[in-house]
């Protein structure tokens, strides 16, 4: 049963100092506030603007149709051809098998989000945006499943999403080889079913072959994924591109707005003068050229107006080419993707794009009633638990163990009072004697430290049990010192017997987003 624990607030999720003055209202941009109420006056923003939904339409029914989507999926793609439907959109990189979890959060999310904001006279679907051009590869050819690495091998330089699927099969078998021993007959039958979708089709590409995989997973939803590798879509979006190659309008832009409302802040996006890539011979490669030369500007723009297909965004664009083509009313990403859409506010304002409202997704760790049980024994804050925090461990060790520590602890508690008062006697008498007793004090402290250190070191030794469970707890949070969203695989989740979506986005709120500790049991 997939049940809610608790909710931790918005701020433990990050430490981004602008996503706290962004959540917090302290950034002066102009751009809706990041909950519902920004949400509906970002729809009302949106419904001036002309975006050409008859291609829009044409390309996802296209896909949807070749990966075998859903009737509501469907359904969804044919409204967006109304002026009155709109779209809630997540991006993410196309990793193997879904990757980390935090990659289905975030479209549970976005699910989420399209139904609080959905009505009658406004429908609006949430749509994934496949990052198919990615070529980042050994980013998304692996997933973590119980502590093992399973990797697909494959010789590449292309954007991933234009790949073939060689070598694909051999991984399939490593997963379901992996989870024989972790998983009942029910769930390694569900983690065949999903595996089926990632099994090698006649000449299908593995964008193909990911899109279809993640239309089965969402297909009782309205969820839509797309594809922007196509050439309608970069034809559309071709008139900024070659405004990108004849000028750095666009770095000038973010320049200047980093050194002035955003000076006291560190952001994370550094923008090229260029901001495309090429895609040629089976290597994506960025486009670099001089902008004072003209024949050199004229040959990349002829390029592009040929075969704007062969051109993409990098990940300063590639928000731009977003919303130059969906009727986006939110954005929903992970604090670095927040981050960056605040950053690159003034570039849709000098290129007169329509920028959405900006959501941080929800994030989520699971965890089992053993964990539970542990937390509490251990009464380590959740909170301290998801940072990495370890100060619990001494809080419990001084409480339990206060006779074995009672010696040391009351030592340094004297020495330290005794080291005031010489300290003072001394500088009383002369300056460098004082300085003289202030160095043994510090000597002294130190020892001290370390005495009651070695004193906690051997009390653990003592207790191999206590730290068999403090290695269990923490190892299920933050499994090799990650946040088990980002380690730990979806697959590894979703064939779980206990586990259910419609309770995880009941759980969610995008406009109230916090890190939720749900229970699977």
């Amino acid at each position: 049963m997939t049940k809610s624990l608790l909710r931790l607030p918005r701020h433990t999720a990050y430490s981004n100092p602008v996503l706290k003055a962004y959540f917090n209202g302290r950034l002066s941009l102009p751009i809706v506030t990041p909950d519902e109420a920004g949400a509906r006056s970002g729809l009302s923003d949106a419904k001036k603007v002309q975006w050409n939904r008859e291609v829009l339409v044409e390309v996802l029914k296209e896909q949807a149709e070749l990966c075998q989507a859903g009737t509501k999926a469907h359904r969804a793609i044919d409204a967006l051809l109304c002026d009155n439907a709109f779209t809630v959109c997540a991006a993410h990189q196309s990793c193997l098998f879904f990757g980390p979890r935090y990659l289905y959060y975030k479209v549970l999310s976005t699910i989420k989000a399209a139904r609080m904001l959905s009505s009658k006279e406004n429908p609006v679907y949430p749509v994934f945006w496949m990052g198919s051009e990615d070529h980042d590869f050994e980013e998304i050819n692996h997933i973590h499943w119980e502590g093992t690495k399973l990797q697909w091998n494959h010789e590449q330089g292309n954007a991933v999403g234009r790949m073939s699927t060689q070598g694909l099969h051999q991984a399939i078998n490593e997963v379901m080889s992996t989870a024989t021993s972790s998983l009942n007959n029910e769930e390694l039958s569900k983690l065949q079913t999903q595996l089926d979708a990632w099994k090698t089709k006649k000449d299908a590409t593995y964008a193909v072959l990911w899109q279809t995989a993640l239309y089965q997973l969402f297909q009782d939803d309205e969820l839509i994924i797309l594809n922007a590798d196509d050439y309608r879509l970069k034809k559309l979006f071709s008139p900024i591109m070659l405004k990108e190659l004849r000028n750095d309008s666009l770095q000038t832009c973010i320049q200047e707005s980093d050194e002035g409302m955003f000076a006291e802040f560190s952001m994370p996006l550094h923008v090229r003068e260029t901001n495309l890539f090429h895609l040629e011979n089976g290597i994506r490669h960025r486009v670099e050229l001089d902008k004072s030369n003209s024949d050199a500007v004229d040959f990349w723009c002829e390029k592009c107006t040929r075969n704007p297909e062969a051109f993409s965004p990098n990940v300063a664009l590639r928000p731009i080419y977003q919303q130059t083509i969906l009727p986006n009313i939110s954005f929903i990403g992970g604090p670095s993707e927040v981050a960056y859409w605040l950053q690159l506010t003034p570039a849709f304002t000098m290129l007169h794009v329509h920028y959405p409202q900006v959501l941080l997704r929800d994030q989520c760790i699971t965890v089992s009633q053993r964990t539970i049980d542990l937390q509490q024994d251990y009464e380590a804050s959740w909170e301290a638990l998801l940072l990495g925090d370890l100060t619990w461990q001494d809080v419990y060790l001084e409480k339990v163990f206060a006779e074995d520590l009672r010696p040391i602890i009351e030592a340094k508690k004297s020495w330290n009072e005794k080291g005031q008062e010489l300290a003072s006697y001394s500088h009383a008498m002369e300056e460098g004697l004082g300085k003289a007793y202030e160095g043994a004090w510090s000597k002294m402290n130190k020892l001290n430290a370390t005495l009651l250190q070695k004193t906690k070191r051997y009390l653990k030794q003592r207790h191999p049990e206590m730290l068999s469970d403090w290695k269990r707890l923490t190892y299920e949070v933050r499994p090799e010192n990650i946040l088990q969203e980002r380690y730990a695989s979806t697959l590894s989740l979703i064939v779980k017997k206990s586990h259910s979506k419609e309770a995880l986005i009941s759980a969610f709120n995008p406009f109230n987003q916090g890190i939720h500790i749900i229970i699977e049991d």
